[in-house]
């Protein structure tokens, strides 16, 4: 999305992002081998993979928090709350903890002028 406002000629310095909830760190663990991929791509950090409770956990939105800093968006520009969705299943749906009774949706939004 980043590439595509760029090349319609919007600046990396104009462009406000919002990571919206989102399972945490807290909640999402995988295995071993989905653990060691991101572990190559962005290195052995603690803020991305850790493994407590025997179990490897993964930090999606500060993964895309790095991915949108490496495509220059401005630290002040991103929105980051640490909200975890499957946490507060009250607040927001959680695809890993509803079930076919209780799913709903959730919704995000992308605005460019």
């Amino acid at each position: 999305m980043i590439r595509k406002i760029l090349s319609k000629g919007g600046k990396t310095e104009n462009i406000l992002v919002s990571i919206g909830p989102h399972i945490g760190m807290c909640c999402y663990d995988v295995s071993p081998d989905r653990a060691l991929v991101f572990q190559k791509i962005y290195g052995f950090d603690t803020r991305i993979t850790a493994y407590y409770d025997q179990k490897w956990h993964l930090d999606l939105g500060y993964i895309n928090y790095l991915q949108l800093r490496r495509a220059n968006i401005l630290p002040k520009n991103i929105d980051a709350p640490v909200i975890c969705s499957s946490c507060r299943v009250k607040e927001f749906y959680s695809y890993r903890k509803d079930t076919n009774q209780s799913y709903g949706e959730n919704l995000g939004i992308i605005a460019f002028n």
